[in-house]
């Protein structure tokens, strides 16, 4: 059985520009977010968001312990 949800297809049907990941994979191509994020924001926000996801993704054993994170596979 298929299972169309119309509903998406009715938001992206709204639309005037490409979905291409809304999922929150953004791991996979960071260095192109980073190089484009630098160029449109500037380096110092990139060290921000940078400090920001190695806290977020890279967190210390006793948090992820605590809050029972688990570990990435990559």
């Amino acid at each position: 059985m298929t299972h169309r949800d119309d509903s998406a297809v009715e938001s992206r049907a709204g639309l005037d520009h490409p979905v291409i990941d809304s999922d929150g994979h953004l791991i996979e191509f960071l260095s192109a977010v980073m190089t484009f994020l630098e160029e449109l924001a500037g380096r110092k926000l990139v060290e921000r968001y940078g400090a920001w996801m190695r806290e977020d993704y890279a967190p210390t054993p006793e948090r992820q312990r605590d809050e029972r994170i688990m570990k990435l596979p990559f």
